[in-house]
């Protein structure tokens, strides 16, 4: 009957091996009366950034731009945490941003998105870290360098059992002294 709304189920299986991130997914219903498509994200393997939250910062630009911190929880890559810029005396390298799980996991990876807008404050080399406490550290459970690439970059590790991770800039890919990050992502261990 015209007017009325089709109801139904959609099962998507995720192939074996499929790398954890979001994916862009159409789905479109062909009928005789015509085609209906609709856009939506399926996340694969990956904490919910919505229970998640900033536990630590060593820096972040407010005053001339919206750069803080929590921008890297938003899914949205249009924002970005960027760390202080303003003030003459803004800090430079090593860089972090600590996250708050919002309770324990056991993870197996990071995934960093650079900002989109810009070549600028592009983190090279890095380290992360994890703790149970945001408190107690210890060691680096991965160490890298990211690309200049746009998508989302990959730092895996080994299975931990965490509730903080770490991410620890050393510099950035064309000398500057800030960082950026647009988009940060945590694995599950699968």
């Amino acid at each position: 009957m015209p007017g009325q709304q089709a109801k139904g189920q959609v099962t998507i299986t995720v192939p074996a091996g499929t790398t954890p991130g979001r994916y862009l997914v159409t789905a479109t219903l062909r009928t005789s009366a015509g085609n209906a498509s609709t856009r939506f994200t399926v996340t694969v393997g990956l904490l919910d950034q919505a229970r998640m939250s900033i536990a630590d910062v060593d820096s972040q630009e407010t005053a001339r731009e919206d750069g803080r911190a929590s921008n890297v929880l938003d899914s949205n890559r249009a924002t970005f945490w960027h760390t202080e810029w303003s003030r003459a005396d803004a800090p430079g390298y090593p860089h972090r941003i600590s996250l708050d799980l919002a309770g324990t996991h056991t993870i197996s990876g990071l995934q960093y998105t650079r900002r989109q807008n810009s070549a600028n404050e592009q983190i090279a080399d890095y380290e992360i870290y994890t703790s149970l406490d945001g408190t107690t550290w210890g060691d680096p459970v991965a160490r890298g360098r990211f690309t200049t690439s746009l998508a989302p970059q990959r730092a895996v590790f080994p299975a931990v059992t965490a509730r903080y991770v770490r991410l620890v800039a050393l510099n950035e890919q064309t000398g500057h002294k800030y960082a950026a990050v647009a988009e940060l992502d945590v694995e599950r261990y699968r």
